[in-house]
């Protein structure tokens, strides 16, 4: 698809190469894509989901996609402790990696940051209800959801609100480096526009 686009004279003449483009998939998806990119339109970027850019995609397309591709994130890399919060999770995935018998390098990886941040912003709003004395009804979580949380840099403020439950309205950009590793680049932060609330 990529050489045939760039070999193509379709809305640009034939042989020019797009600046960027953009993979909004999977992560075996964007990989193969990312690969083509390289191979056929080298002058070109790919920018990337954080649903299609993980430790796959970094193994996977190595050193020759070093600067190329670019992937949005809405928390921190594994292991990127120029973000406090990123030591907590590390210590709590090597705990339970030991306590587990498994090797500390098993699932140390942007799906594990991914779901402890999901599943510790619900916890610590369940456990701001159940230190309140309240009871744990739907209510009582919300308004403790509502109330912030402190990811300690591992994502952009997250802010929940009655009217307007976007989590948050930042990513941390990483490239690849040399290597096949993160690269982190920048963190942007969009606008809370309410006009673009939901999809």
């Amino acid at each position: 698809i990529i050489q045939d686009y760039v070999a193509s004279d379709v809305g640009k003449p034939a042989g020019a190469q797009p600046d960027w483009y953009w993979c909004g998939s999977t992560t075996l998806w964007c990989l193969m894509m990312s690969r083509a990119v390289v191979a056929y339109s080298p002058n070109s970027n790919v920018l990337i989901n954080v649903w299609g850019f993980d430790e796959s995609v970094a193994t996977g397309c190595g050193a020759d996609c070093a600067g190329k591709i670019f992937g949005i994130n809405p928390f921190a890399a594994y292991g990127d402790t120029r973000f406090p919060g990123i030591e907590d999770v590390v210590a709590l995935h090597n705990k339970y990696r030991l306590l587990d018998g498994e090797d500390v390098a098993d699932y140390a990886d942007s799906a594990y940051v991914r779901s402890y941040v999901m599943y510790k912003i619900m916890f610590d709003a369940m456990a701001e209800v159940a230190a309140s004395g309240q009871a744990m009804t739907r209510a009582n979580v919300r308004d403790a959801l509502e109330s912030g949380y402190d990811s300690r840099g591992i994502t952009a403020p997250i802010v929940f609100s009655a009217s307007d439950h976007r989590p948050t309205m930042g990513a941390h950009i990483y490239t690849l480096d040399a290597n096949g590793r993160f690269d982190y680049v920048t963190q942007m932060t969009l606008e809370r526009r309410p006009e673009w609330l939901g999809w």
